[in-house]
């Protein structure tokens, strides 16, 4: 694992730990992900929601640039 993914990991991995008291779920805003699967129940995905659904990773790209040049 590169020094840049373990950064991730470790603030997503806190990110978690900080939410799990009950009381502060109401703060906690989804992460979202581009992914080709319509998987969610697995150990890779479950801390993630799908950006888009049903769309390769090109068709996935091209809407974020759509949303992102309004």
């Amino acid at each position: 694992m590169s020094k840049d993914e373990w950064d991730l990991w470790f603030a997503l991995t806190n990110r978690e730990r900080n939410f799990a008291k009950k009381e502060n779920q109401e703060f906690k805003y989804p992460i979202f992900q581009m992914r080709e699967c319509e998987c969610k129940n697995d150990a890779q995905h479950q801390w993630f929601e799908p950006l888009f659904t049903g769309m390769t990773f090109d068709k996935q790209w091209k809407e974020l640039e759509k949303l992102l040049n309004r």
